[in-house]
Order: structure tokens, then C-alpha cells, then sequence
């Protein structure tokens, strides 16, 4: 890998365990740089340390002015070493880049960044942001704006409530993986578009409810079909179906996860049965993984009349893969413009345009 030496601007993102070393090598030689923003996302990286980048800029960035980071790493480590790496005067005081560290006593990673927080992806990664712990005064005026960039927040810990700077006006996209979500956070999810469910989650359906009727822009759930069919009490509970119904367009039933352990994540055929009933007035777009090419048109086409896409993945071997492409091309010389697309040998992308 070689990067042009004349680059004034950089954002990398990297695992610091893999390519740390390397990607700093790189960066040496970047002495033009004036912007760099860095992100190490793995939560089982080592922590980072604010001495390594000094001597890296004072030594080979002599015309860096914006140094921007978001740093994920694993627990046990020294919190206190960490922070004053990133505390010396070359940071406060030389170049007034200040700092964030989040962390509870109970999480497994914690993260620190510099502030304002200038990236998309945001992970919450404590229980309470009391904790925290920031080299900016309390007093800065950049409290008021330190969250504004965020579009997606990660909500991986169960945090009492959100930062208060955090605001809704850009948050778009919500990833729940922790068990559980107080209340306090609906307050900044009005604006969601977006909203993904992992499979640990375990939320009641009155929660669930709360949530979705708070979100009035939603239209795409990425969801596990065991998780859909708990949050809808097992497809019986009417509220949470019609609001499903009536708010999402684009429903992801497939998870990116790897394939070996996707088996149990088949869609049984009754399953599906009530997928098309709740989502097939609305949905215009659908991801799901099947066990057989035979339900695409006896369970999803005749009943999802408004469907543009269709993203099927599932174990399909050379006579089901035939079968699907020559379907389509059926389709499209009976005058429904359609086109397929296979993704992998485990699937396919088709569009529809027109279908009667």
C-alpha cells in the first residue's frame, strides 16, 4: 500500500492489533498531512496511547492542524495511563485537542475520542456517561455541539440516558445489541429512519411499541426472524403489527452473520405466512433467507405487490438457481421489467418494475 506523499487530508480506519504499526509507518511519510482522522473500531484492540501519536506528529506531521480519533478498545486496561497519554501540554495546551473516555466497571470495552466527536458511527459503550471521563472543560463552549455529527448510534451497553449534548436532529440509524432500552433515550430517536435489532436483544413488546410509535419517520427494520416473532408475541399482538405494517418499507429478515450459523434462521413457511401478511401492503423492499426457491413464488411474489427489490440468500444448489434466473427472465417477456442479479453462490438481487 502506498499513499501519495502530497496528501493534506486522511481518514483511515484500521485494527490496531493488525496493521497499528503499519498504518503509522505509512503515515510518516504523509508530511504534507494538515487533517488526520483516525478510527480503530475492534473491540478487542489494546488501548491506545496519546504518546505514540505526539511523537509521530512532532517528529513527521510539522504541518498538522486537525488530529481527530475514535478509539475502541478492550477492558481490563490501565483507564488512568490511558488518559494522561492524551492529557500532556502538547495536547491541552500546545494544540488544545481534547478528550473523552467512556467506561463502566461492568463492560467488557470502552472507547475514547477527541471532541467535538466528528465521525458517523457512534458506540455507546458505558452504563452511564457519569462515568466518563474528558480533558475539555465544563465551562467550553464546544459542549453545547458535541454530538453533531453523529448519524448512527451503536447501542451496545444498557446506558441509563443519553449524553446531554446528545441532540435528534441528525441520529438516523439505531443498532440496539443491548438487552435492554430505557425509556430515557426515546427522546432522541424521533428522527429515526433506521432501526436494527440483534439477537441478544430482549425488549417486551409494550417497549417495543413505545418505541415504534415514537419513531414517525421509520421505514427499514433489520431484524432476526426469532426476534420478530417475539416482539410481536409470537405474531399475535395487533398493535405492534399494524404499526410494523403501516411504517416499514424496507424489512432486512438477513442479518449479515456467517452462513454456518444461519440454519436456524430459516423462515419456516407459517413464519413467512405472517411476514407477508403484516409487511405485504407496504414493503417495497425485502432481504430474507430461505431455505427453498420454491417460496419466492408461492409465498412472496402473489402477495407483495409492491415489492422493487427482493434479496434472497439461502442454500440454493444449481437446479434452484436456475430455476429463480429463468423465472425472472419469464417475467420479464410477459411484460413485468425485472431484472436478476446473482449476489453469491448462496443468492440473488432481483428488481421489479410494473408488476401486474
Amino acid at each position: 500500500m502506498i499513499w501519495p506523499r502530497s496528501l493534506k487530508q486522511l481518514k483511515v480506519v484500521f485494527d490496531e492489533k493488525e496493521h497499528g504499526n503499519f498504518i503509522r509507518k505509512l503515515i510518516c511519510q504523509l508530511s504534507n498531512l494538515i487533517y488526520l482522522k483516525i478510527c480503530v473500531k475492534n473491540d478487542f484492540s489494546p488501548s491506545p496511547d496519546g504518546r505514540i501519536w505526539e511523537e509521530l506528529i512532532r517528529s513527521s506531521l510539522l504541518f498538522l492542524e486537525k488530529f481527530q480519533f475514535y478509539f475502541i478498545f478492550k477492558l481490563p486496561a490501565d483507564i488512568d495511563a490511558v488518559i494522561a497519554s492524551f492529557s500532556s501540554p502538547f495536547y491541552l495546551y500546545e494544540r488544545s485537542w481534547f478528550i473523552r473516555c467512556d467506561t463502566s466497571v461492568r463492560t467488557t470495552s470502552a472507547c475514547l475520542y477527541s471532541l467535538p466527536f466528528v465521525f458517523e458511527y457512534f458506540a455507546i459503550q458505558t452504563y452511564s456517561f457519569d462515568t466518563s471521563v474528558t480533558t475539555l472543560l465544563t465551562d467550553n463552549n464546544r459542549n453545547k455541539n458535541m454530538y453533531t455529527n453523529v448519524k448512527t448510534l451503536i447501542f451496545n451497553y444498557t446506558c441509563s440516558k443519553p449524553h446531554s449534548t446528545l441532540k435528534p436532529d441528525h441520529i438516523n440509524r439505531f443498532i440496539l445489541n443491548a438487552s435492554f432500552l430505557p425509556d430515557t433515550w426515546l427522546s432522541i430517536l424521533t428522527q429515526l429512519r433506521h432501526l436494527s435489532i440483534g439477537s441478544k436483544v430482549i425488549m417486551s413488546s409494550n417497549s417495543f411499541i413505545r418505541l415504534l410509535e415514537n419513531t414517525t419517520k421509520l421505514y427499514h427494520l433489520t431484524i432476526e426472524i426469532n426476534n420478530l416473532i417475539s416482539l410481536t408475541d409470537e405474531w399475535n399482538n395487533l398493535v405492534v403489527c399494524n404499526l410494523l405494517s403501516n411504517k416499514i418499507r424496507r424489512l432486512d429478515l438477513d442479518p449479515k452473520r456467517n452462513l454456518l450459523s444461519k440454519s436456524k434462521n430459516f423462515i419456516k413457511s407459517k413464519d413467512l405466512q405472517n411476514v407477508v401478511h403484516i409487511f405485504g401492503i407496504h414493503c417495497e423492499h425485502l432481504k430474507i433467507y430461505l431455505e427453498s426457491h420454491h417460496i419466492i413464488e408461492t409465498f412472496i411474489l402473489p402477495y407483495m405487490k409492491n415489492l422493487c427489490s427482493l434479496n434472497v440468500s439461502g442454500i440454493f444448489d444449481r437446479f434452484g438457481r436456475t430455476f429463480v434466473m429463468n423465472s425472472v427472465e419469464q417475467w420479464r417477456i410477459s411484460g413485468n421489467k425485472s431484472n436478476c442479479i446473482p449476489a453469491n453462490w448462496h443468492g440473488f438481487q432481483i428488481w421489479f418494475d410494473n408488476r401486474s
